[in-house]
């Protein structure tokens, strides 16, 4: 009994460690990286609105909450239909709790539409799969904030795509979850033809800007 404890207590205090330095790792990885900038050339802050305009025709107008496949709840994120259109504005919060509140490239961080409410679900952006794993949507329905397993789905990074930015989803807020990586892209829709977001794997990224509402 007494060499079954020690031996539970050994396993305890090597999980502790494993987590507390992937923490620590985590931090410093998401908080020496440069700022994500809006349109203005203004670096983007936690609890600011923006608005997310795909960059380039033929992508639509800016992000915001659609339904598909005739369903009546409206749950997927893409482009409007009016490429004039501003689309419904967003906050971002970094998974790392900084002293300054400046977004960070290849950060972790949840997207939350912020002008619009929805009956029975957040706007907390989130990964949404199918049953055999193939297409990940990206859908609203997440937890925000609370980093870990539980809340894997709803973490996404601001990557430098170009002359711009890009969305990316491979969160490192659990370091024993399994995930595939992926950058998010446009999917259009059979039937009906709209464009949602989904994690691309391999396909052009959607490239994006930000401009700050009021």
């Amino acid at each position: 009994m007494e060499a079954f404890n020690v031996t539970q207590f050994l396993v305890s205090f090597l999980l502790l460690f494993a987590r507390s330095t992937t923490s620590s790792l985590l931090v410093k990885a998401q908080g020496d990286s440069e700022p994500v900038l809006d349109d203005s050339g203004n670096p983007i802050l936690r609890g600011v609105n923006y608005v997310i305009l795909p960059v380039g025709g033929g992508n639509g107008g800016g992000l915001h909450v659609t339904n598909a496949w005739k369903e009546t709840s409206p749950r997927y994120v893409g482009p409007h239909t009016d490429e004039s259109a501003l689309g419904s504005s967003v906050q971002f919060s970094p998974a790392v709790n900084r002293k300054d509140n400046t977004i960070k490239l290849s950060t972790d961080m949840n997207v939350k539409f912020t002008s619009i409410s929805l009956s029975g679900s957040s706007t907390v952006w989130r990964v949404n799969r199918n049953a055999d794993q193939q297409t990940m949507f990206v859908t609203v329905g997440g937890v925000e904030g609370n980093p870990g397993h539980e809340t894997f789905d709803n973490w996404f990074k601001i990557d430098k795509y170009e002359d711009a930015y890009k969305f990316s989803y491979c969160p490192a807020v659990c370091s024993y979850c399994q995930t595939i990586c992926g950058d998010v892209g446009i999917l259009t829709e059979s039937d009906g033809g709209r464009k949602l977001l989904f994690i691309s794997r391999g396909i052009y990224p959607l490239k994006v800007k930000f401009h700050k509402v009021y």
